[in-house]
């Protein structure tokens, strides 16, 4: 009973740290039908024959090909001005050797002459790297890389932005992977683009993205870790149903 006891109760445990990362979600783009988001007014414009498809990391995935410039765009950008945030998304990169200039965007937040923060592959240096890079107006530019094998297999990405102390932290497949302190803010941006960079054509990716969220908050690394453990973000109404059942265990096991 004991051990039934201290299950249920890490169980729910898990529930109020996802319920508390969820209370903070702002956009999000599952890609299981199209490229609607759970607030409409972050809904992507997929461009140039971008698709849902099957075989996602859970459900349906967003399709980019390179060579068509495809990439997914919004006409409002879900990031809160002066605000801390989260983005965290899974990629699936169909390329079998990264080499010379290519780069291959996730995502980049962005105005016509600014990206507050991106995410993209390249290589460098003969190493196939992840390359977070920002750009403000107080800002020329600055970037932080990490090693990380893309070539066709499933990883995720989250990166961090504490906006009182400038610091922006990324995490690889759950395992910390880099920080730099920016000036200036990284929120001021117009738009977000899937899939490709804020001129919307070239650096564009190849393969499959999915299961794409930000936060207005730093949330845990407990959270991303669950995250790329291979938990899709959860829907408030899954959770509160999810802590009234395990609750409901605890109680009948007394």
């Amino acid at each position: 009973m004991k051990r039934t006891a201290f299950v249920v109760m890490t169980m729910v445990m898990a529930v109020i740290l996802s319920n508390a990362a969820v209370a903070d979600l702002v956009a999000y783009w599952d890609f299981d039908d199209d490229f609607t988001a759970n607030d409409s007014q972050y809904d992507l414009t997929a461009n140039n024959g971008a698709a849902i498809v099957t075989g996602g990391k859970f459900g349906g995935a967003a399709s980019f090909d390179k060579s068509l410039s495809q990439y997914a765009k919004s006409v409002v950008s879900p990031f809160a001005a002066a605000s801390d945030y989260t983005i965290t998304a899974w990629y699936n990169l169909d390329v079998e050797d990264m080499t010379g200039s290519n780069r291959y965007f996730v995502f980049e937040a962005g105005t016509p002459s600014a990206w507050p923060v991106s995410y993209g592959l390249r290589e460098l240096s003969g190493t196939d790297s992840g390359q977070v890079y920002t750009h403000t107006s107080a800002s020329a530019g600055s970037n932080f890389d990490f090693a990380s094998d893309a070539h066709q297999t499933w990883h995720h990405i989250a990166v961090t932005y504490d906006a009182a102390s400038g610091v922006t932290t990324a995490y690889l497949d759950g395992v910390y992977a880099g920080e730099m302190t920016v000036a200036g803010d990284l929120t001021a941006s117009d738009y977000i683009v899937i899939g490709g960079h804020r001129g919307s054509t070239g650096r564009n990716f190849n393969g499959l993205i999915d299961d794409v969220a930000v936060f207005d908050s730093v949330v845990s690394t407990d959270y991303i870790a669950s995250l790329a453990a291979g938990n899709a973000v959860p829907e408030p109404a899954t959770l509160t149903l999810l802590g009234l059942g395990c609750l409901g265990l605890l109680r009948k096991r007394k």
